[in-house]
């Protein structure tokens, strides 16, 4: 696919399809008694804004591991059954090129700067983290936490664009590139280390699929005993019922606007329409 004769789309356009992906989701979870919750970014747009973080330009939600394994089995079907646009990229599809699950436009096609597209480009997504198990001994937590960083380090760099970017990550991209190491090799390792904490015995969860997932992930169970309803854009949508130990968790005063120098979107993609299609 030759991404110079494809139509490019705008800011807005761009987030349109997200939204339109993230309604189709949370009604499907809504339908099939699936649990959700925005995240993140999201979620502090919910809060904050009512919507994206007029900078932002992407969507993330949370799953607890046993909806999260349902939604990617029922999702598929669903849309395969209904002629749906939108389709499911798991971490072990070999078209995948980040550790969590993504629900992307088919219509649409995102080149993101650093990673290496071999044969088939991707299109715009939401990112879906399953929310797992995390160890209450701080001293395992750290041992549990560095063992995953690494195997997802390691698994994300296999798709890294390794002839371009900082010394250090085309020094590792090369590696991982000769290595004899099959990614689902890393990613089966990764599963075994999440099953030794069960979210139904665990005190601790928390979100760890890839490797920059901080250790500031880790928040008491009780925090998504519940949800209530806020708005994004022109939805409403589950978030956690104590978002706020969340996200003062993960970036302290939440509500505060950073420097108009850091109100600027984190990515470089280039996102375009496959054909004509228009939303």
């Amino acid at each position: 696919m030759n991404a110079k004769s494809l139509k490019p789309m705008s800011f807005e356009e761009n987030k349109n399809v997200q939204l339109s992906i993230l309604k189709d989701v949370a009604a499907f979870c809504e339908k099939n008694n699936l649990e959700y919750f925005l995240a993140y970014g999201t979620l502090i747009g919910a809060v904050r804004h009512e919507g994206y973080i007029p900078w932002d330009d992407d969507i993330d939600i949370q799953m607890p591991r046993d909806s999260y394994d349902k939604f990617i089995e029922l999702y598929a079907k669903e849309c395969e059954a209904n002629g749906s646009v939108y389709r499911l990229i798991t971490p072990y599809d070999a078209c995948a090129k980040h550790t969590m699950l993504k629900v992307i436009d088919s219509r649409t096609v995102k080149i993101e700067s650093g990673i290496r597209y071999d044969s088939e480009y991707l299109g715009i997504d939401i990112d879906v983290f399953p929310i797992d198990g995390m160890p209450s001994n701080k001293l395992l937590f750290h041992v549990w936490y560095q063992l995953l960083y690494v195997a997802y380090s390691f698994a994300h760099l296999k798709n890294l664009d390794y002839q371009s970017g900082r010394l250090k990550r085309r020094f590792w991209g090369t590696l991982m590139s000769v290595l004899p190491i099959k990614r689902s090799w890393i990613l089966n390792f990764a599963g075994f280390i999440h099953s030794l904490c069960p979210i139904s015995t665990s005190n601790y969860v928390g979100s760890m699929e890839m490797p920059f997932n901080s250790k500031k992930n880790r928040v008491p169970k009780r925090i998504f005993s519940g949800f209530i309803m806020k708005k994004f854009e022109d939805a409403m949508f589950r978030c956690p019922s104590d978002y706020d130990f969340i996200l003062t968790s993960l970036y302290g005063d939440y509500m505060k606007l950073p420097p108009l120098e850091k109100q600027v979107t984190h990515h470089t993609n280039n996102v375009f329409w496959k054909e004509d299609y228009e939303i």
